[in-house]
């Protein structure tokens, strides 16, 4: 099988996966927490890009460039999100372990 193949394979199964997990998130209450906002930014946005990626494979059109700009610019803000998101659960864990307030 040729290497076209397996790489739409690849892009379809992880569209799929991505999707699939994004639908399942929706469901949960990620919207009360600034990790869980993030981290379903950053979902939504894979997610997008994957599906997008497979409607690339099989359809062509004018701006595909260009849209596949935008969404790898929405990824890296969705990975900053989530790395920045996570970064204050870190401190604000440690900075109670420091002063003492055991409760996360």
């Amino acid at each position: 099988m040729s290497i076209d193949f397996w790489r739409t394979t690849g892009l379809l199964t992880a569209a799929t996966g991505q999707t699939a997990f994004v639908i399942l998130y929706a469901t949960f209450p990620w919207w009360k927490k600034f990790l869980g906002r993030a981290l379903f930014f950053k979902a939504v946005a894979l997610g997008t890009l994957a599906d997008v990626a497979i409607l690339g494979r099989i359809f062509d059109w004018k701006y595909e460039d260009q849209t596949f700009v935008i969404l790898y610019w929405l990824l890296a803000l969705g990975v900053w999100a989530q790395f920045l998101a996570f970064l204050r659960v870190r401190l604000q864990h440690r900075q109670q372990q420091v002063s003492g307030n055991g409760s996360v």
